[in-house]
């Protein structure tokens, strides 16, 4: 075998293994999910959508008209906040601790009521 045939058989050797390593990285990059605009999908099949706070407020107010009526504090150290508009849509959003927001519930049909604490319901 010649010198330039070894080189040759090198070459595509090096072409192959690099175009090989270039599609791996492009799945890598597409499959795994960031922070910003990440999807879960949690037990019902619905997706949890996960993106920073503002980016989710903005959306929620622009394109839902939803805005905050009730937030509180999970044991988990999480803010949860519910959102809703006049025409009864309603979201569900979870601020972990490092940040990332969270839609973790949407629906129809809110309705805000007002009750005494201590009064049955």
């Amino acid at each position: 075998m010649s010198s330039m045939t070894k080189l040759i058989k090198i070459c595509a050797f090096v072409f192959t293994v690099a175009g090989t390593l270039a599609v791996l990285l492009a799945a890598i990059t597409i499959l795994v999910p960031t922070p910003a605009a990440a999807q879960e999908v949690i037990s019902n099949g619905a997706p949890v959508v996960c993106d920073q706070r503002n980016t989710i407020v903005s959306s929620l107010s622009d394109d839902y008209k939803e805005s905050r009526n009730s937030i509180g504090l999970a044991n988990s150290g999480s803010v949860v906040e519910v959102f809703s508009s006049a025409d009864g849509s309603w979201s569900m959003i979870v601020t972990r601790p490092d940040g990332i927001t969270c839609l973790i519930a949407a629906g129809k049909n809110w309705e805000t009521t007002t009750q005494k604490i201590g009064q049955r319901i």
